[in-house]
């Protein structure tokens, strides 16, 4: 196991940054008053400078110790779901509509052509949530897949494995939908996104680790962008820490704000 951490530097340099993160105080502000440039960087933050921060630390910290341990992990699970292959051709043709964002395109058009019509803003916020979500959902994953050069398992020879884009766009439009619409329409919009991220394992196009980067990715824009857009909205500003008990037994989650 020591061989397999150090033989993957580039995984594992990341997840001593996670681990070391995770436990500093954070602030998030939003103010409708925001320059192009400002409200594009704190978009950008906002899966660490929003409450989505310690799920997304933690879907990081699991995709980066899966990939290095894939010896003895990703690829023992690759190695069955190949075989036996549970999704059929099925996962193929899921996996090609994910990946033309098809859904998140159809949502986020049906909102804002919704929002010409009617003037409703409340409607225009959401296909604007969503337009940004996929947007810098996907910018930062195929920025990751051109610095990681992950090759792919299926042997074709595609260094762009890591994250897995389709997990990332189908991630991406679940969070919008449950942050947006609730926990019904949430859970088969979830239901669907996973479905789409096993099914590049099906096909033999991407890993575990590469699937649960995705995932991560996806979601955790559309809640910190939900959040951020909320705060713009409403003009409010938070603040989260997490910090050690005086014994140091334990940790004290502290949470301060103004509506």
């Amino acid at each position: 196991m020591i061989h397999q951490f150090f033989g993957r530097p580039h995984f594992a340099v990341p997840l001593f940054l996670i681990l070391s993160l995770a436990l500093t105080p954070f602030h998030a502000r939003a103010s409708a008053e925001e320059s192009l440039g400002e409200q594009t960087f704190n978009d950008f933050a906002s899966p660490y400078t929003t409450p989505v921060r310690p799920w997304f630390l933690l879907g990081s910290a699991l995709a980066i110790t899966f990939a290095i341990f894939e010896d003895q992990v990703s690829d023992p699970i690759q190695a069955r779901t190949t075989e036996s292959r549970p999704l059929g051709n099925f996962a193929s043709d899921l996996g090609n509509f994910a990946g033309s964002l098809i859904p998140n395109i159809a949502y986020a058009g049906s909102m804002l052509v919704t929002a010409a019509i009617t003037g409703n803003n409340e409607t225009r916020a959401k296909g604007n949530l969503m337009v940004r979500a996929t947007t810098y959902a996907q910018l930062t994953t195929t920025a990751l897949k051109y610095v990681i050069r992950e090759p792919r398992p299926d042997g074709s020879g595609e260094k762009v494995s890591f994250p897995s884009g389709h997990s990332t766009g189908a991630f991406s439009f679940a969070s919008v939908i449950q942050a947006e619409h609730g926990w019904i329409y949430g859970g088969l919009a979830y239901t669907y996104a996973t479905l789409v991220a096993y099914s590049r394992m099906n096909d033999n196009r991407h890993l575990l680790h590469d699937v649960v980067a995705g995932a991560t990715i996806g979601a955790s824009f559309g809640l910190g962008l939900h959040y951020r857009q909320e705060r713009q909205v409403y003009g409010m500003t938070y603040a989260l820490s997490l910090l050690p008990t005086e014994t140091l037994d334990g940790a004290l989650l502290h949470a301060s704000g103004s509506f």
